[in-house]
């Protein structure tokens, strides 16, 4: 007789996997949940437990295959009392209507909740977006532009206004290894056990200033879009807008005022976007062009 402790046992094998399956999965969800957005996470290198967050997402889509697959098999091994008992519910479906009309509601709702931001579900939604929102402590947390971190040092020192050389020599003068300027800044952080935001802090006082505009610019919502999009406009204030801009400070705080928005002076211009329900770029369309109603 065979040794039991030297047998596999494939339904064991499979009931587990899908245990371990659905707690990794878990695990990951919760931490898809509280990280931050990918602009702030590979900007400036956020991890949790020392995993990345592109980790944690490889680590869910896996666990969800191996919860899918597992799931699969327990089914096929299990297929005889499954259609037994789902026999069995159908011949007592009269007895169960009210439940089975609950559950199909229940996924519906949850799907269009999820769809068309549909109270009280989407408070949920509201504070996962709150929740990611927290890691930015500070406007440094914010990329000048989005995904900053994948240009070489070249490119990136073009698109901020940096002297090349100069930012190559601040960055020998750190210490730091592997200054290549078409290396991609994401490697030379990681190289050096740093992160983007961290460079971009050394080099920021080497930074061209824009200058104060003196006669303002007439601006449509296009021209907007095409200055400002994709500039890192999120960390900047209104005091920042004006002097760029030449628009006076309280010409722009009247024509949001006039719209019925929220202004504040010194708070970066994403987290008032958020106080309005809107997107940065939809704000600064409203603040520099007087017939434009955002979005």
């Amino acid at each position: 007789m065979a040794d039991p402790s030297t047998r596999w046992y494939p339904r064991s094998l499979t009931s587990l996997s899908v245990m371990a399956g659905f707690l990794i999965m878990s695990l990951s969800g919760v931490v898809a949940f509280v990280n931050p957005q990918g602009r702030i996470a590979f900007w400036t290198d956020w991890s949790m437990l020392g995993l990345t967050k592109e980790q944690w997402g490889d680590i869910h889509i896996l666990s969800s295959l191996l919860f899918v697959v597992a799931g699969v098999i327990h089914i096929y091994y299990n297929w005889r009392p499954l259609m037994n008992y789902l026999g069995q519910k159908v011949a007592s479906g009269r007895k169960h209507q009210r439940e089975i009309a609950v559950t199909i509601l229940l996924s519906l709702v949850i799907v269009a909740s999820a769809i068309w931001k549909i109270p009280p579900l989407s408070y949920l939604l509201d504070l996962n977006a709150y929740v990611k929102e927290l890691w930015v402590v500070h406007k440094d947390y914010e990329p000048p532009f989005g995904h900053a971190e994948l240009l070489s040092l070249k490119v990136f020192c073009q698109k901020t206004n940096i002297p090349l050389e100069a930012a190559v020599t601040a960055l020998k003068e750190k210490r730091l290894t592997g200054v290549d300027p078409g290396r991609p800044l994401r490697d030379i952080a990681h190289a050096n056990g740093t992160s983007p935001m961290m460079l971009y802090r050394h080099l920021k006082s080497l930074e061209a200033q824009p200058q104060p505009t003196a006669v303002p610019v007439v601006y449509t919502a296009e021209t907007v879009e095409a200055q400002f999009a994709g500039a890192g406009i999120g960390s900047k204030t209104l005091t920042d807008l004006a002097a760029q801009t030449g628009h006076g400070l309280t010409q722009i705080k009247s024509r949001l005022s006039k719209k019925g928005m929220k202004v504040g002076d010194d708070q970066p211009l994403k987290q008032l976007a958020n106080q309005n329900n809107v997107q940065p770029l939809e704000l600064l369309k409203a603040a520099l062009v007087d017939a434009y109603v955002p979005r």
